[in-house]
């Protein structure tokens, strides 16, 4: 079986992060943001439909900003989702709010 883990991130952030990757390329979004977000929720709806129907895909789903601000409960549910022997302590010492650099005003 398949052991897929889904980040969740609120769409104002990843909406945030693609508009800073475009200027940085030096391009410009096709679409308005509003359609942008339109179209992101429509996909998500959709991804997470197709899992759910996956005989053969477990998936956890686990929130962004929810795993920086409390890593260890979620590091322990990575571990008993993959049933694997892993190191939580290497685990614990990888998410960085020093990486979280786009985030929403209602944080």
């Amino acid at each position: 079986r398949y052991k897929i883990i889904f980040m969740e991130r609120q769409l104002d952030e990843i909406l945030a992060s693609q508009k800073k990757m475009l200027k940085n390329r030096q391009e410009q979004s096709q679409v308005e943001d509003n359609q942008m977000r339109d179209e992101f929720e429509k996909h998500l709806v959709a991804v997470k439909y197709w899992l759910a129907r996956q005989p053969n895909m477990d998936v956890l789903y686990i929130n962004y900003n929810d795993l920086l601000d409390n890593p260890q409960d979620f590091i322990s549910q990575v571990v008993d989702f993959i049933n694997m022997p892993l190191v939580i302590e290497k685990m614990l010492t990888v998410p960085s709010q020093m990486l979280y650099r786009n985030r929403t005003k209602n944080m």
